[in-house]
């Protein structure tokens, strides 16, 4: 069923419970509509219509209103950053208002939605924040995500980054280039990550590994001194539990008062060297990679919010190319 009905304020809701080619068709103009309401019964079925019908990446559909049963509440996972409200009738008043309130701003901060179809990271990006700015979203906060490539996301740009609308790279190059113009600024600290330097994921394992050949085959041992006779070797050299000093052979009883335990000392089974301090390598769960922890790439998660000067540029219909010409004069 593909139908458009007039809800009690007239606005017009393109309503429809299974995917079909919207783009393409001409039967539904993009000015025959206001609104978009989902009746598809599963969330399957809703994540696929959303995957190509959304108001990011639908040319007839971009910033305009989206509902769902609301049967499905709480089901469609990332894709609820997409939908404006849940709901059984297009007449109910939390729906009325809705739809009114998201298409007067809109027409209020003059977003016009642009043509491209298909779209660099650059211009994708442009596209994820004005539909922040058309729902009055201004402040952004990611989230701790063990699913996300960094280890935190941001729902909705998580969401199109799984989809492959867009690189690490091209996210993080994107928004320190809205913070040096000072379109977003920082507004909390969060934490302090490391990333890969090749692919710039997360997913570390730390491994601690013989600085002669690199073998993680490598064993600790405790350094025992005895404070009497200032004999200082490992653990296993005094004489297994009894603890007999190997150069006095007086034993030890007290720690603290006898001898201490200063250090460690690491053996490897591969090569036998002995040493102080194991080399730290990292591996890269993703790309394979392996790096010394020296080597990763800092990368601070922060809270941040749009400013009222990058809410003006962000919809302005030059921003693109603004944004788009100066990243590549900076990269060459």
């Amino acid at each position: 069923m593909i139908t458009i009905q007039n809800n009690k304020r007239q606005r017009r809701i393109l309503i429809f419970d299974s995917a079909f080619n919207l783009e393409d068709s001409n039967d539904f103009p993009r000015e025959l509509f206001d609104a978009v309401f989902i009746l598809a019964s599963t969330p399957d079925e809703v994540k696929s219509i959303l995957a190509s019908i959304n108001p990011v990446t639908s040319r007839k559909c971009r910033y305009k209103p989206f509902f769902v049963s609301r049967d499905l509440k709480g089901q469609l996972g990332e894709y609820d950053e997409l939908i404006d409200s849940y709901t059984y009738d297009i007449d109910d008043s939390e729906t009325l208002d809705t739809v009114d309130e998201i298409i007067n701003h809109v027409a209020r901060i003059g977003l016009q939605p642009d043509e491209h179809r298909f779209l660099s990271g650059n211009l994708f990006f442009i596209r994820l924040y004005r539909y922040l700015i058309s729902r009055r979203i201004y402040t952004i906060t990611p989230q701790l995500n063990g699913m996300s490539s960094m280890g935190y996301s941001i729902p909705l740009f998580e969401l199109f980054f799984k989809q492959g609308a867009f690189s690490l790279n091209e996210y993080i190059m994107f928004n320190q280039s809205l913070l040096e113009k000072r379109y977003i600024r920082t507004t909390s600290f969060i934490n302090k990550i490391y990333l890969c330097p090749q692919c710039l994921h997360s997913h570390l394992l730390y491994i601690e590994n013989c600085p002669y050949c690199h073998s993680s085959a490598i064993k600790g041992e405790e350094v025992i001194h005895h404070f009497r006779c200032a004999n200082i070797s490992p653990e296993h050299t005094y004489f297994g539990g009894q603890l007999r000093c190997p150069k006095c052979h007086r034993l030890l009883h007290h720690i603290g008062v006898d001898y201490d335990r200063p250090s460690m000392v690491y053996s490897c089974s591969n090569c036998e060297h002995t040493f102080l301090q194991p080399r730290m390598t990292a591996v890269c769960a993703t790309c394979h990679s392996q790096n010394d922890v020296s080597d990763l790439t800092p990368y601070n998660i922060t809270s941040y919010e749009i400013t009222q000067e990058g809410q003006e540029a962000i919809v302005s219909p030059n921003i693109g190319f603004t944004i788009y010409t100066d990243f590549y004069d900076n990269y060459m």
